[in-house]
């Protein structure tokens, strides 16, 4: 099964609830929250080589990333994607706009 069909059965099953739309998506969880793996929609649930026990949480890919200025003059609130290299490359951006 892909992680899309998957997905699509649980936004079924649950129906039609505020806020649990197309930015949601399956994440394998960890016990440190932010280090929860997104599993990507074009992925075989084969493919994560998932063991029994392993938990799976239906959530938002979205989340809020605050950033200080080195001065605290400025605190800015960025919706980042929950996957690794997004999360990468937005912090990289961030960084240089901070430095310019």
């Amino acid at each position: 099964m892909i992680v899309y069909d998957a997905c699509k059965m649980i936004r079924e099953r649950i129906g039609k609830q505020p806020g649990a739309g197309q930015g949601h998506g399956l994440f394998l969880a960890n016990e440190d929250p932010k280090r929860d793996v997104s599993l990507e929609n074009g992925r075989t649930l084969d493919f994560y080589l998932l063991k029994p026990g392993d938990l799976l949480e239906y959530k938002n890919k979205m989340r809020q990333l605050r950033v200080r200025m080195m001065d605290e003059s400025l605190l800015k609130k960025i919706l980042v994607i929950e996957f690794f290299f997004y999360f990468l490359f937005t912090l990289m951006t961030v960084l240089l706009l901070i430095s310019s």
